[in-house]
């Protein structure tokens, strides 16, 4: 932990550039003091084990002009799956947004669900930290409520490679995750294969239609995004990332192929089985997702692939 706040300090002393990837720094800059309605920002940290029996995920949101965040995290350890989605969450020590452009950043919750992520990111590398106590419930799909499983999370999280810009406010990256993780069957000690993405901006409502995939093994990874928007990701391997163009993808089901284009005109192919499913309440909907194993052109992989498909 001591190594960690020395990182932290000594790139905010030194003003280290947050110009990333080869894209302007103002893309993740710190909001202006009077924000939009809808500003929004959140962060994530997930772990996965190579044969899917173990992993874990947390994401805080916060949204400042609300004075609210809420907070997702899951927990698969075997036989034990545990899960929570808690909405509204009062802000943490500082209701003000994360500077999340400085090299430094901190987001907090409070509450029935004190949470705290902290990174310090350079044009290389991110390392970051989470912890989180919560009380979950014995499903994959719970409401959003607090349940009544003490849960806590101790995590850090180091990047295998450059943090990715894939869209204006958002950050990916893949790397290393090591967890301590707290239920009533006992203490796990994870080292796990994950990722750390982080996002800000203006968000009217939770997102247009998409469907995400994040699979990734110890030396490899791939995300690749069919959003209304505009397609995104990246390909991981080999010491170099490669620009996502293009996915399409089969509709949900328990096995759906895919089809990855990227910026290089190189094709990838692939299909996601599915392991097990999991939901998440938004805004009074429920978005669908599962672990998923990945056979493909550049090897086999695990991960998620989420669907949203929002009602008007």
């Amino acid at each position: 932990m001591t190594r960690r706040r020395e990182f932290t300090c000594r790139l905010a002393a030194a003003g280290a550039s947050p110009w990333i990837g080869g894209l302007s720094p103002r893309l993740g800059a710190q909001p202006p003091p009077s924000l939009s309605p809808v500003y929004a920002e959140s962060v994530a940290i997930v772990g996965l084990s190579a044969d899917l029996s173990r992993e874990f995920s947390l994401r805080v949101a916060r949204f400042p002009p609300k004075g609210s965040g809420s907070l997702w995290a899951a927990v698969e350890l075997g036989e034990d799956r545990h899960a929570a989605v808690l909405d509204p969450v009062p802000l943490g020590e500082d209701a003000a947004p994360a500077r999340v452009g400085e090299p430094a950043c901190r987001w907090t919750l409070a509450g029935e669900a004190p949470t705290r992520f902290e990174r310090a990111r350079d044009e290389h590398r991110l390392r970051g930290t989470a912890s989180a106590a919560f009380r979950a419930h014995e499903t994959l799909e719970p409401p959003d409520a607090a349940g009544t499983i003490p849960i806590t999370i101790e995590a850090s999280f180091e990047s295998a490679h450059e943090p990715v810009l894939v869209r204006p406010g958002r950050w990916e990256v893949m790397g290393r995750t090591r967890a301590t993780i707290r239920t009533p069957s006992g203490r796990a000690e994870l080292d796990l294969p994950g990722k750390w993405h982080e996002q800000s901006g203006e968000r009217p409502r939770f997102a247009p239609a998409f469907a995400y995939l994040n699979v990734q093994g110890d030396r490899r990874g791939l995300l690749a995004v069919h959003s209304e928007r505009g397609d995104y990701g990246y390909l991981w391997g080999e010491g170099a990332i490669a620009r996502v163009r293009a996915l399409r993808i089969d509709p949900p089901s328990d096995r759906r192929s895919f089809r990855v284009v990227l910026q290089d005109g190189r094709a990838i192919h692939g299909v996601a089985e599915v392991r097990r499913r999991y939901a998440v309440r938004v805004e009074g909907q429920t978005r669908p997702g599962a672990t998923v194993a990945v056979t493909s052109d550049v090897g086999p992989l695990v991960g998620h692939l989420n669907d949203w498909t929002p009602r008007d």
